[in-house]
């Protein structure tokens, strides 16, 4: 079945003419050679070979042969260069020129690549990795941003909220002695923060400006790159998802044996089905690595 997404008739990829004319005809070619044996449009195509072929020029210069232009390793690399781009899009980017490259017979259909990064958005944390982020938040410069930082991971690793979560939560919504977050809209509950970050949330609670000022951000428009925007602006480089901070509280209360009933309202989902994922990070309760994990 083809892709209905984008018309054939008189296609023409969205990409600068300036770099659209020097390959054109290298494109067209291997496109509608390949066409034949994909189920994808000839437009689908045509914009994700344009865009990969301009890529492949603009760091190689002049073309080399369609084996090396659609070889597994400059896929790779191309769709990894992609930005800004979601994974789900670098997904179907990569799908595409690698059908592409078996179609054309430069990419030997047996092999396998690495899986995209957003694979791994559901590993916890270590217990090192946690410690490193605390001190990477203590050693930011402005105090605005080290505030903001400390309530990403009080609100992320302390009560496993989702982005949109986190981005709301208020001064006002922060229980007593900060043991509980109130989360409001769709999902509306009440989630308990772990102890270790009890106090962390209060004090932040505490010395808020306005109990309507959002601990995360305050000031600051919601938006869905809200914490790959302030990360990156942040001293010092690395990477911060709330998925793998969420993964984190989740993990941390099924090995603390949280009741599952209560488990399912504090995170906000519908039944056990969504926790199914984390099974493997289970650490089993008599293993001397559990043991030395809560002593």
């Amino acid at each position: 079945m083809l892709d209905p997404a984008v018309p054939d008739a008189t296609y023409r990829p969205t990409i600068d003419p300036r770099r659209w004319a020097p390959i054109e005809a290298f494109v067209t070619e291997n496109v509608d050679e390949a066409a034949p044996a994909l189920p994808y449009s000839r437009a689908s195509l045509l914009t994700a070979v344009a865009h990969h072929v301009a890529w492949v020029r603009a760091q190689t210069g002049p073309l080399s042969g369609t084996q090396a232009v659609f070889s597994r390793e400059m896929i790779g690399a191309s769709v990894a260069d992609m930005a800004p781009a979601t994974p789900s899009t670098k997904g179907r980017r990569r799908s595409i020129l690698l059908r592409v490259g078996e179609a054309l017979g430069a990419v030997d259909r047996a092999s396998e690549l690495p899986p995209l990064s957003a694979s791994s958005s559901t590993t916890p944390y270590t217990r090192q990795e946690r410690a490193g982020l605390r001190t990477w938040v203590e050693l930011q410069g402005k105090s605005a941003m080290k505030t903001s930082l400390r309530a990403l991971l009080a609100l992320g690793f302390g009560a496993g909220l989702l982005t949109r979560e986190l981005s709301d939560v208020t001064a006002a919504d922060v229980g007593q002695g900060g043991n509980l977050v109130r989360i409001n809209g769709p999902r509306a509950r009440l989630v308990p923060v772990a102890a270790e970050w009890q106090g962390e949330l209060a004090s932040l609670a505490s010395t808020a400006v306005a109990s309507v000022d959002t601990l995360f951000r305050p000031g600051v428009p919601y938006s869905k790159n809200t914490v790959v925007d302030i990360v990156r602006r942040a001293d010092g480089a690395t990477v911060v998802t709330t998925q793998r901070m969420r993964a984190s509280w989740i993990v941390d209360r099924l090995v603390e044996g949280t009741p599952m009933h209560e488990l399912i309202a504090a995170a906000g989902v519908r039944s056990l089905d969504a926790f199914v994922r984390y099974e493997k990070y289970l650490v089993p309760p008599m293993s001397p690595a559990f043991v030395s994990a809560r002593v």
